[in-house]
């Protein structure tokens, strides 16, 4: 199984993607970052159609375990709602889901809840974690909720275990 993660938009997210895989790599984790192409680029656009091409020429059809953040969500969500066919995601993990936009929950709804696990800050100030429990409740995946003010999402240690519960898991079936 391959490990992916899809940061959120602003280039800060580099640092902490990149340091989200320095904690995984620390327990024998390769995760693997999709690093935005505007990083680079200086652009504040978001191009779905690359970056849409470069994640399914490296992981279609892979077994892989997705952790996603922000526009993240909004990514393998599309992906998930257009292309689901070549897609093989044995675990999904949302981090600070940052609107809720009815194209999320079509997503979703292309992989059984119990793929998937939500986790969303108390007062993430672009949908806090009661607005999400809401809008999920058609959708019965697992939320976990922080308590925070912020959209920063620092937890490696609960990631990790994620990870490593669907490493074990794989390893009994």
């Amino acid at each position: 199984m391959r490990y992916v993660l899809l940061p959120g938009f602003s280039p800060g997210n580099r640092e902490w993607a990149s340091s989200l895989a320095d904690a995984f790599k620390q327990q024998g984790i390769d995760l693997e970052v999709q690093k935005w192409l505007h990083w680079d680029d200086g652009s504040e656009n978001f191009r779905v159609a690359e970056e849409t091409e470069r994640f399914l020429s490296e992981y279609a059809r892979e077994d892989i375990c997705v952790f996603a953040k922000s526009i993240g969500t909004r990514f393998v969500c599309e992906l998930l709602r257009r292309q689901q066919e070549k897609l093989n995601i044995s675990k999904l993990v949302l981090m600070g889901i940052p609107a809720l936009h009815r194209n999320i929950l079509a997503g979703l709804g292309k992989l059984q809840p119990e793929k998937v696990t939500a986790i969303q800050n108390s007062g993430d100030p672009f949908a806090s974690a009661s607005s999400v429990a809401d809008f999920l409740a058609e959708y019965p995946a697992e939320l976990i909720v922080k308590e925070s003010d912020s959209h920063d999402y620092p937890y490696p240690d609960d990631l990790i275990a994620i990870a490593q519960g669907v490493t074990s898991r794989r390893l009994t079936e």
